[in-house]
C-alpha cells in the first residue's frame, strides 16, 4: 500500500506544477490540464493490463508449464461452498462491523485528500506550488507511519489496539485543528499528522478481516468489506460540503469525522473482540495472531 502513498507525495507537487505552467496550454485550463495529464498513464496501463493479463494460468505465456501446472493444481484444491463459502461470510456480523470500521477509516483519509488544498489556502497559501509541496507532507508521514507501525504490530502480534490507537491519534489531530485556527504551521502540523495516521490506518486494518474470513468466503468478505467502505467517499464528501456550504467553516466538518473516527474504534473494539480473531487463528496455525 506504499505504493499509493508514493504517489501522494509525487502528485501533489506534479500537480501544482502542471496547474502553474500549462494554464492555456492547447486551448485549455490549468485543472483540464491536469485531468488530461494524469489520465494518460491511467490510460496506457489500462491497455497494457488488456493485453497483458490473462484469466487462467493456462493462458499465460510467462509462465512455465511446471508453473502453469502448479497454480491450476492449487486452483482447484482451494475449498469452496461445500465448506460454507460465501453464504456462510455474509450471516458472520463481524463482516459488517469491519465494513463500518473501514467506512469510518475511509472518511478520514478520503476527506483530507479532497479537502487539503481548501484547507490549505484558508491558512494563506493561494499560489498552487506551495500547496501542491504542503499537500504532501501527509503521505511523507503515512510511509513512516506505515512502516514503524506495521512492523511494531507484526513484533507485538497484535492488530486492534495497534488500529485503534492510530485512528485515535487521527481523531485528535481532526479536532484540534479548530483550536489552531490562525496558526497556520501548527495548523499544518496537525492536519498532516491527522491525514497520515488515517493513511496509516488503511493498512492495519486489512490484517484483521483474513483472521476471521474462512478460505472459501475471504473475497466475497472483502469485497463487501470494501465496497462498504467506498460508500465513504460518497458519504463523507457531501456531508463535509453541506456542512462548509451551511455554516462557511471547514473545521465543524473536520470536527464531524473526528467523532466518526472515534465510533469507528469503539466499533472495531466492541464488536470484533481479539477471542474471536484467535479462535480463527488457532483453527488454522498458520494465521498469524491479531
Amino acid at each position: 500500500m506504499m505504493a499509493g502513498v508514493v504517489a501522494g507525495i509525487i502528485c501533489g507537487p506534479l500537480a501544482g506544477a502542471i496547474m502553474t505552467n500549462l494554464h492555456g496550454w492547447l486551448g485549455l485550463r490549468d485543472w483540464q490540464m491536469l485531468f488530461v495529464l494524469t489520465g494518460i498513464p491511467a490510460i496506457g496501463l489500462g491497455l497494457f493490463g488488456w493485453f497483458w493479463l490473462t484469466d487462467k494460468p493456462a493462458q499465460a505465456t510467462w509462465l512455465s508449464p511446471e508453473q502453469k501446472q502448479a497454480l491450476a493444481a492449487a486452483l482447484v484444491a482451494e475449498p469452496g461452498k461445500a465448506h460454507g463459502g460465501f453464504a456462510q461470510v455474509l450471516r458472520d456480523p463481524r463482516l459488517y462491523i469491519a465494513g463500518l470500521v473501514y467506512f469510518c477509516i475511509y472518511s478520514g483519509s478520503n476527506t483530507v485528500s479532497y479537502w487539503m488544498p481548501t484547507l490549505i489556502r484558508d491558512f494563506g497559501l493561494n499560489d498552487l506550488k506551495p500547496i501542491g509541496m504542503v499537500t504532501s507532507l501527509p503521505y511523507l508521514g503515512a510511509i513512516a507511519g506505515m512502516y514503524l507501525l506495521g512492523r511494531s504490530s507484526d513484533r507485538h502480534m497484535e492488530r486492534r489496539w495497534h488500529l485503534g490507537l492510530t485512528m485515535l491519534v487521527s481523531a485528535c489531530s481532526f479536532a484540534l485543528l479548530g483550536l489552531a485556527q490562525g496558526n497556520a504551521m501548527l495548523s499544518i502540523a496537525l492536519l498532516a499528522l491527522g491525514a497520515a495516521a488515517a493513511l496509516s490506518a488503511v493498512p492495519l486494518f486489512w490484517t484483521i478481516p483474513p483472521a476471521f474470513l474462512n478460505a472459501a468466503g475471504a473475497a466475497g468478505g472483502i469485497a463487501v468489506i470494501s465496497s462498504l467502505g467506498n460508500l465513504a467517499g460518497v458519504a463523507s464528501q457531501a456531508t463535509v460540503g453541506a456542512i462548509k456550504a451551511a455554516t462557511g467553516n471547514l473545521y465543524l466538518a473536520f470536527d464531524m469525522i473526528a467523532v466518526v473516527l472515534v465510533l469507528g474504534v469503539l466499533a472495531l473494539l466492541i464488536g470484533i473482540p481479539a477471542r474471536s480473531l484467535n479462535e480463527r487463528r488457532n483453527s488454522n496455525p498458520t494465521k498469524e495472531q491479531a
